[in-house]
C-alpha cells in the first residue's frame, strides 16, 4: 500500500485496501500507511463537507437573486400568460444544474436590466 503524503489523499489507497481485505488470507498491513490514509480521507471528507455547504449556500443565493429579478418583471409585464410562464420557471430553480442556474441568472439579469436600466441586477 503506498503511503499518501500529509494532508493528500489517495482513493486508489482506500479501493486497493478493500480489495486485499476482500481477499481470502488477510495480507501484512502497514498500520502507520494506514493511519495516514485514513486521517487523510477523514480531512478530505470534512473539506467535501465544507464545499458541499458553500454551495448549498450559493444556489440560495441565486435562486433567491433569480425570483426575486423574475418576479420584479413579471410585475413589470403584467401579461398574465408571461406570469404563468414565470410562475413555472421560479419552481422549476431547485432541479436545476448549477451551470442552467447561472444561465438563468445571466438571461434574468439580461432582462431584468432591459426593464430597470438603473437597477443592478
Amino acid at each position: 500500500m503506498t503511503s499518501p503524503t500529509r494532508n493528500q489523499f489517495d482513493p486508489f489507497v482506500g479501493e486497493k485496501l478493500a480489495e486485499q481485505l476482500a481477499a481470502p488470507t488477510l495480507p501484512n498491513l502497514d498500520f502507520d500507511q494506514l493511519r495516514q490514509w485514513l486521517l487523510a480521507a477523514s480531512q478530505k471528507c470534512r473539506t467535501i463537507d465544507q464545499h458541499e455547504h458553500d454551495l448549498h449556500l450559493l444556489r440560495e443565493d441565486y435562486q433567491a437573486r433569480i425570483t426575486g429579478m423574475l418576479k420584479a418583471i413579471a410585475i413589470a409585464e403584467r401579461s398574465r400568460n408571461r406570469l404563468d410562464s414565470l410562475a413555472v420557471l421560479i419552481e422549476s430553480l431547485g432541479g436545476m444544474s448549477a451551470e442552467d442556474l447561472i444561465l438563468c441568472y445571466r438571461k434574468t439579469g439580461a432582462i431584468f436590466r432591459d426593464h430597470f436600466p438603473g437597477q443592478i441586477a
